[in-house]
């Protein structure tokens, strides 16, 4: 309910009384708006993340010092690749985000437009539109990049 009540009142001054969250009018509950909404948020909690992607994945490729670091070093030398794929480890389909997403939050996390801080132990993988193999290699470790698409994926985890 505190929720809802703050939406409202951030809310008010806007001409169409609309929630830019999911674009939704604002007197839908937030309950609702999930529930009308299945899996478009992750866990949003680093020990679960943890624990099932321990229980899903044998091997685990990317840490989130290394998701941190691919990540910014992505975002200083290809500014320019807006949207990007990204496969989370408790969702069943991809999901389409921003990037680069901002790492001004805890280590554990990035911050997405989409779905707010989002856990980077989450990700089974991250797809991008061009291939990033040279700007991978110039960061100078090792990172799990495949070929896909015409574009490159970054995989996290491995069955």
């Amino acid at each position: 309910m505190r929720i809802e009540r703050a939406l409202k009142r951030k809310c008010t001054d806007l001409p169409d009384k609309r929630v830019a969250v999911l674009n939704l009018p604002y007197e839908l509950s937030l309950d609702r708006r999930l529930d009308e909404y299945p899996g478009t948020m992750t866990v949003h909690d680093k020990e679960k993340s943890g624990r099932l992607a321990r229980e899903m994945f044998p091997v685990a490729l990317m840490s989130d010092t290394r998701w941190r670091q691919v990540i910014e070093w992505l975002g200083v030398e290809e500014p320019g690749l807006g949207r990007v794929l990204v496969k989370f480890i408790d969702v069943d389909r991809p999901r389409e985000i921003t990037f680069p997403p901002g790492l001004q939050c805890p280590h554990a996390y990035m911050d997405t437009l989409e779905f707010g801080p989002v856990e980077l132990r989450a990700i089974e993988w991250m797809q991008f539109p061009t291939d990033i193999s040279g700007i991978v290699e110039t960061l100078g470790k090792r990172v799990p990049l495949e070929p896909r698409d015409g574009g490159s994926v970054i995989v996290g985890y491995r069955r």
